[in-house]
């Protein structure tokens, strides 16, 4: 079962650090909108945002349907290797 949850631990990892850093993204570009002077400051956040939302870096309700799935797929996986270590932990324990 390690050999399931291992990588897809490893793959939440990186989406969740993909979308921290998304959120950085765009709260620059929000601190930017709220500084903007002049029509060449709004013309470059939004040049900034398409960009940002081309790269598919943000989320969509597919993306949250993925995810939502994913997290269902792995709680009995969980679920199932958290009973393994406590029986495993439980006949150590017993043997001493």
């Amino acid at each position: 079962m390690a050999t399931v949850i291992v990588p897809q631990i490893a793959a939440q990892n990186t989406l969740l650090t993909n979308s921290e850093n998304t959120l950085v993204q765009l709260n620059n570009l929000d601190n930017l909108a709220q500084n903007a002077q002049n029509t060449n400051d709004i013309t470059s956040i939004s040049t900034a945002y398409q960009a940002l939302s081309s790269s598919g870096a943000l989320h969509t309700t597919s993306d949250i349907a993925a995810a939502q799935a994913d997290s269902a797929s792995s709680t009995p996986i969980l679920s199932a290797l958290t009973t393994n270590a406590l029986e495993s932990l439980n006949a150590c324990q017993a043997g001493q």
